[in-house]
């Protein structure tokens, strides 16, 4: 009763985080009914039900000292020589809050759970359920007791959820951890956050910086387009590595202000002064209008 009483505290009493760039928009008033008239103003577009994607059969090894294996949707592991991070992990086959419906993917992720290495933290973006599943979580919990890195108020909800003796890293934005050779930043992101009916925005989502070996590497989590993608890149001056969103945004008037389409994330690269990255959330789960091929045919488009 307790645990239930101070989680409806922490839900309906606190305030909500805002994005600084949309804190009178919008945005902000969209609510269910606007999820509804999406729903049945829903184009047409083709999902298959499974596709076979080559998958690895072993870790595969070393051949530098920072290592970025893209697993499915925005799930990466990171591994630097001391450390193994896992960022954003979802290995379920739905994308709910239910383990019976809801998006369901569409391919096995590229490392099967069981072939993954003793992971020493797990960094989380925000609280949407395909980017925080608690299926994942409890049992990378009970296989590995990583340090878990979330924004603020995440860390309290995961407690409650999983276990209140976790080990967890609360951060707002600009803050960071450091570890021998590992520092993780906590920056901005254009998103929202919400698990249940009284919970919009009481959680704060964000984006990672991960240094390490004198790299820099970026995991976007979800976001639209803003200015934080430039001020994000002039904090750190450059980076190694980017993963940037692509996928789910259609339809544009209902996801413009939370992802990126392709043209965006193409800008946000340029912004970050990245030398390389990789895309990422798109042909695993369908979330939005867009067609399962959107991004091939996006690329293929004469410019």
């Amino acid at each position: 009763m307790k645990k239930i009483f101070f989680l409806f505290l922490l839900f309906v009493v606190i305030g909500a985080y805002v994005n600084p760039s949309f804190e009178n928009d919008l945005f902000y008033e969209r609510n269910f009914s606007d999820f509804f008239k999406w729903r049945l103003q829903e184009s047409e577009r083709f999902w298959p039900e499974w596709v076979e994607i080559n998958t690895l059969e072993a870790l595969p090894e070393m051949q530098t000292d920072t290592q970025v294996i893209y697993i499915n949707h925005s799930t990466f592991l990171i591994r630097t020589g001391d450390y193994n991070i896992l960022i954003d992990p979802i290995f379920s086959d739905y994308a709910s809050p239910v383990s019976f419906a809801g998006p369901k993917r569409v391919h096995f992720p590229v490392l099967d759970y069981d072939l993954l290495p003793n992971i020493d933290f797990v960094l989380l973006t925000h609280n949407h359920y395909d980017h925080m599943d608690l299926s994942t979580l409890k049992n990378l919990y009970v296989d590995f007791n990583p340090i878990f890195i979330v924004g603020s108020r995440n860390g309290f909800y995961l407690k409650q959820k999983l276990d209140f003796n976790i080990n967890t890293k609360e951060l707002d934005w600009g803050e960071s951890v450091q570890y021998p050779n590992l520092n993780i930043y906590f920056e901005e992101s254009q998103h929202w956050s919400k698990r249940g009916l009284f919970d919009t925005n009481k959680m704060l989502w964000g984006s990672f910086v991960i240094q390490s070996n004198g790299k820099n590497i970026y995991h976007s989590g979800d976001s639209g387009y803003s200015d934080h993608y430039r001020q994000i890149g002039e904090k750190f001056e450059s980076f190694n590595f980017v993963m940037l969103p692509i996928g789910a945004y259609l339809p544009r008037w209902f996801m413009k202000f939370s992802h990126l389409d392709s043209n965006e994330a193409m800008q946000a690269y340029i912004d970050l002064n990245a030398e390389a990255g990789v895309a990422m959330h798109f042909n695993t789960f369908a979330l939005g209008d867009d067609d399962f091929y959107e991004v091939r045919n996006y690329f293929n488009r004469e410019r």
